[in-house]
């Protein structure tokens, strides 16, 4: 037990590790929203239509470029790899079907099951890099996409469950629902990181 916790250690005395990775998840998340949302309109000004991948790859640069910063002290020199491994995974079903869109092929666009599956498939190319890195690494195969189904959750109640709201305070409650499941997403994945061990 000597090594047990020993990266949340290094990670700061103040802030352990899985601390870290919660607050860095919804400013990751907020920011790739901003960021999604700038790739949107640079998209539609090249004449790049009803696409979705701008969105999620803004996005998944956000989560995963925040999430580096929490997770440095285990993945210390691999951020460009994190970062890139993170945004094709999420991105790849939303390529296939901007895609089969394009091509002018019916596809039925599903947003829970392309989040879903973009999800499973980060997951697992970041636990790949985990586990050569630290022990105890197999709970992110758990977290990570429960984290998704978190936010995926909150999109299916913004859209419908909840009553729709008109004006600022119709943003502000669809916002903050969405920050709900960035929040839970941000605990599994920081309650998976508190387990991670320093490898021998």
């Amino acid at each position: 037990m000597a090594e047990s916790h020993a990266i949340s250690r290094r990670a700061g005395v103040e802030r352990p590790l899985w601390f870290r990775v919660f607050v860095s998840s919804l400013e990751g998340w907020t920011l790739g929203i901003i960021a999604g949302i700038g790739l949107i309109v640079l998209a539609e000004s090249l004449g790049m239509r009803e696409m979705q991948t701008p969105l999620v790859a803004g996005v998944a640069l956000g989560v995963s470029a925040w999430q580096y910063r929490a997770l440095r002290p285990v993945l210390a020199g691999l951020g460009a790899r994190w970062i890139g491994v993170s945004c094709a995974g999420l991105s790849i079903p939303f390529v296939i079907a901007d895609v089969a869109t394009l091509a002018r092929r019916q596809m039925n666009y599903d947003l829970v099951i392309l989040v879903l599956t973009g999800g499973a498939i980060t997951s697992i190319l970041q636990w790949s890099m985990l586990r050569t890195v630290v022990g105890r690494s197999d709970a992110w195969l758990v977290a990570s996409p429960a984290g998704y189904l978190a936010v995926v959750s909150a999109l299916w109640l913004n859209d419908g469950v909840l009553p729709r709201t008109v004006g600022v305070v119709g943003a502000l409650q669809y916002v903050a629902v969405i920050l709900m499941g960035a929040a839970l997403f941000g605990l599994f994945t920081g309650m998976a990181a508190s387990r991670f061990e320093a490898q021998r």
